[in-house]
């Protein structure tokens, strides 16, 4: 206000100045008696506003009978006396001040502080809802002094260490104490290179509360320099991120249990952009299709895989059956690994999501390599055929048994009455001979299904070799000579006779199958451990 005291200094020397100066200043003037407040003078600005020289100030600028509750012009006045008061009138803040001018006469300057007001009223305002921000979002607020090596925190940034609120004195000590042991290293090299090169402080590090509990903190801050470009202080904001540090955790430990799951159960997931036409997909889908990461997925890039017989099926099955009728994916179908070629059995599943337009943008779903499944499916198939044949075989066998049973009774009844010189007795002696190879035969049938009580007896594994050679030629045919190589020492097992004999049977019709183009093939026999 140096302004308005020289210009009442030279209002008591020429009443023309005095009239000039008023009318230069920026704000209501005016010269009032001192108890009757009545306008001596007043300047340009007060006359737009209705002052009049001879009327009192309420009356002409506030238009009431009254003086205004806040005006505080003194009835009596020291020499040099001054006062000031603010006030809101009109809808607008007004800053008063009276000044004595003479004995009887005083002079009031009123300027209009509106704007002023309501910049203070919005920086108030600004700094409650900073305020209730930082209070709110759990931010700390922080201060380093680095040439006292003190610290300053708010009261939620005490709350995030473990300090208590009242606490006072802070030192970089007693910050650094805090950092879990294996994080102090990175800590303090993130504030040094961030001082060093005027940057962004962002660091993220764990700290240890007085319980021995684990917490994690992000703290961002920036240097303030002098003129040298020397660091002064740092401010900044910290704020206690353990909970999101826990989801992450969590969140990668349901990736690996559920990357490992996939890849036990041989289950890859993928999701296909409809509009876009490509895919990605998990790494246990990948391994099933044998592709590498950067294999192209896209629709031409899926019917690459899927094998040659299929490939016309699976594209009219997508594009007519799912996307057009817009249905769940559920096929299985061949592919071609890209990797080796190898032949495999994948069930896919998918599901689509629709725009708010019903149109599918999307398909995400799995893929599931069920070759193995699809394998155990055939050989269950091929036992339940197999059980059929031999429940077709023992039946045949019985009823088999049963006329050569009659066969063989009639024929020795014959033979007891025939004389040892009957020409016709060597005849019925090969019946006899004949039927007992039916007897043997009808004993694998019932073997083969499992009918037959197995008879574990003392056997010369040598002499069913050597018996079994005729019947060996006539399944491996002309084209393969067939060696038989037993042991000089007599070869003596517990076994079922028919089932050796069997098996013999099996592994010569193996041996046959392998040799299309002929060969030799040697049964031996020898003793070992």
């Amino acid at each position: 206000m140096h302004g308005s005291e020289s210009v009442h200094n030279n209002l008591k020397n020429d009443s023309h100045l005095r009239d000039v100066l008023l009318d230069s200043l920026p704000c209501i003037a005016l010269i009032l008696k001192k108890h009757s407040r009545e306008i001596v003078a007043c300047n340009a600005y007060a006359r737009r506003l209705g002052a009049v020289v001879g009327k009192t100030c309420f009356e002409t600028l506030t238009g009431t009978g009254a003086p205004c509750p806040s005006c505080k012009a003194p009835d009596s006045w020291e020499s040099g006396g001054q006062y000031r008061v603010e006030a809101e009138h009109l809808g607008r803040f007004w800053e008063g001040i009276w000044q004595s001018y003479n004995d009887d006469l005083y002079v009031h300057y009123i300027f209009d502080i509106t704007e002023r007001k309501q910049a203070e009223m919005a920086l108030r305002e600004s700094e409650e809802r900073l305020r209730l921000a930082v209070a709110g979002g759990g931010v700390g607020l922080w201060e380093w002094n680095i040439a006292r090596n003190e610290l300053e925190w708010n009261e939620q940034c005490k709350g995030i260490f473990g300090f208590p609120v009242d606490m006072e004195g802070l030192t970089l000590e007693n910050f650094m104490a805090t950092v879990h042991r294996d994080d102090i290293a990175a800590t303090e090299q993130a504030a040094r290179i961030a001082l060093e090169k005027h940057a962004e402080y962002h660091h993220e590090y764990r700290i240890i509360w007085p319980d021995n509990s684990v917490h994690w903190v992000m703290a961002i801050g920036r240097g303030v320099y002098d003129t040298g470009g020397n660091p002064v202080r740092m401010l900044g904001c910290a704020l206690d991120i353990t909970d999101r540090k826990r989801a992450e955790e969590a969140l990668r430990e349901n990736e690996a249990f559920l990357k490992a799951s996939q890849s036990v159960a041989m289950v890859g997931s993928y999701s296909y952009d409809v509009p876009e036409r490509i895919w990605t997909s998990t790494e246990t889908l990948d391994s099933i299709f044998g592709i590498p990461a950067s294999y192209r997925k896209d629709m031409e890039g899926w019917l690459a895989i899927v094998h040659p017989d299929d490939r016309k099926d699976m594209s009219d099955y997508l594009i007519y059956e799912v996307l057009g009728k817009k249905s769940p994916f559920d096929k299985e179908y061949r592919i071609n690994r890209i990797e080796d070629r190898m032949v495999r059995w994948v069930h896919g599943l998918g599901s689509l999501v629709f725009d708010a337009q019903g149109n599918p943008v999307k398909m995400i779903g799995t893929i599931q390599d069920v070759t193995e499944r699809r394998r155990l499916e055939d050989q269950l198939r091929q036992a339940q055929k197999m059980e059929a044949i031999g429940h077709l075989a023992g039946g045949v066998a019985h009823d088999f048994n049963n006329i050569l049973s009659a066969i063989v009774g009639y024929a020795h009844i014959v033979l007891m009455k025939m004389k040892d010189d009957d020409p016709l007795r060597i005849h019925l002696e090969q019946i006899l001979a004949s039927s007992e190879r039916a007897g043997n035969l009808t004993k694998s049938l019932l073997a083969f299904s499992r009918k037959q009580v197995i008879e574990i007896r003392s056997l010369n594994i040598n002499d069913i070799v050597r018996g079994m050679t005729k019947i060996l030629e006539r399944i491996i045919g002309e084209d393969i000579y067939l060696r038989i190589d037993t042991s000089v020492h007599e070869l003596i097992i517990n076994a079922d006779k028919n089932q050796i004999e069997q098996v013999l049977m099996n592994l010569t019709t193996n041996a046959r199958d392998a040799m299309p183009r002929g060969g030799t093939l040697t049964v031996a026999t020898e003793e070992c451990t």
